[in-house]
């Protein structure tokens, strides 16, 4: 018996994994053979980061479902990896616009076939586009993960006017230990270790 499909290797995002696990379970052999997969083809056409990336097939139709999904990789510095179907990609571009902000997207449609495509742009340009064109063809999303530069500017908005105690005390309340706390506000003040250690003390 062979699983055979047209539309990339069996078993990605598609339920050729069902019958993977059954043989698993009734202790039946198989072999795998390498074939093409959308995702690594569209990671590597998006020109975003390679070394480090999530997928997560097709979200659900519902905002209300998508929603929990998102709120996972809000924070997540990996690149962002979606199918999705031509008759939706204008709601749920606008779906992660809302969520995630204006991060740099590649959508890659059509791949290997004569009319592939791929546009690398913004999703907010990406929004303007497709408010007046259809899409057409299966998408691959490949999206900007949330850069370091952001996170650090977030990090610093909750300490910056706070005391360098209180800032040791933020991170001791998160959990850290004393010394794995002064560390963490060295490295965010520039400071020596041994500068901030002095507004430990009476902690």
């Amino acid at each position: 018996m062979a699983v055979i499909s047209d539309a990339g290797t069996p078993g990605i995002s598609d339920p050729g994994s069902v019958i993977i696990s059954k043989c698993i379970e009734e202790g039946i052999s198989f072999e795998v053979l390498p074939g093409a997969t959308a995702i690594t083809t569209a990671l590597v056409y998006s020109g975003l980061d390679t070394t480090k990336f999530i997928f997560r097939g097709f979200l659900p139709r519902e905002n209300k479902e998508r929603k929990p999904i998102i709120d996972e990789l809000v924070n997540r510095t990996e690149t962002l990896i979606f199918y999705e179907a031509p008759h939706r990609i204008l709601s749920t571009l606008e779906f992660l616009h809302e969520n995630l902000g204006n991060r740099k997207v590649a959508l890659c449609r059509e791949l290997t076939k004569l009319y592939e495509d791929i546009m690398r742009t913004t999703l907010s340009e990406a929004i303007e586009y497709y408010k007046s064109n259809n899409g057409k063809g299966e998408y691959v999303i490949v999206l900007e993960g949330k850069s370091e530069e952001e996170i650090l500017k977030e990090a610093s908005s909750k300490w910056e006017n706070m005391s360098v105690e209180d800032h040791i005390k933020m991170y001791i309340e998160q959990g850290e230990s004393k010394k794995d706390a002064i560390k963490k506000v060295a490295k965010d003040r520039n400071l020596s270790k041994s500068e901030v250690y002095k507004f430990s003390i009476d902690l």
